[in-house]
């Protein structure tokens, strides 16, 4: 092949690459954009995945889920303020080791408000779930609990592991 014949043959590659390239791209993007939203139900109410996820577990009729979702979302804002704080003094924590002298006084201060804080998350997530129990029915309530013993008894994953050795030994 001569020089020219060689050129339009890297030109001709290059447009299809980029066209295919485009077009992957946009594959991935759709099925990006469509995986992400959530459902909507007759009532409007759009539910995230977890309370869809709920609903096929427990079995739960459109308006509990509807309202399951309303109280998540409010559980969620009654939360945020808590959790945004909680962010900035485990920061602050953090940039207090870098220090000369770090404030250890300061540092058992903010970590006492971390336990506040984390106190008062874990009383609306506690609230949360009971006003969810509240419209359950017996039988969802039986398929709820192990969900909730796992949910409040959650361990770090290296305590977990430690846990699966001793029961193996």
């Amino acid at each position: 092949m001569d020089i020219v014949n060689q050129n339009r043959f890297k030109n001709w590659m290059i447009v299809i690459l980029f066209f295919i390239n485009i077009v992957a791209l946009s594959i991935l993007w759709m099925q990006t954009f469509t995986k992400d939203e959530p459902r909507q139900n007759n009532s409007g109410y759009r539910m995230s995945e977890s309370v869809n996820l709920m609903k096929e577990v427990l079995n739960l009729t459109d308006s509990q889920a509807v309202w399951i979702g309303k109280t998540r979302d409010n559980q969620l804002e009654q939360s945020r303020e808590y959790n945004d704080r909680l962010t900035i003094l485990k920061k602050e924590i953090a940039e207090e080791i870098f220090n000369q002298n770090p404030d250890t006084a300061l540092v058992a201060a903010k970590s006492k408000e971390i336990g506040e804080l984390q106190s008062m998350v874990e009383m609306i997530r506690f609230k949360h779930f009971t006003d969810i129990l509240s419209i359950c029915t017996p039988e969802q309530k039986e398929k709820f609990k192990p969900i909730l013993v796992e949910i409040f008894g959650r361990k770090p994953p290296k305590d977990e592991l430690k846990e699966k050795e001793h029961r193996v030994h």
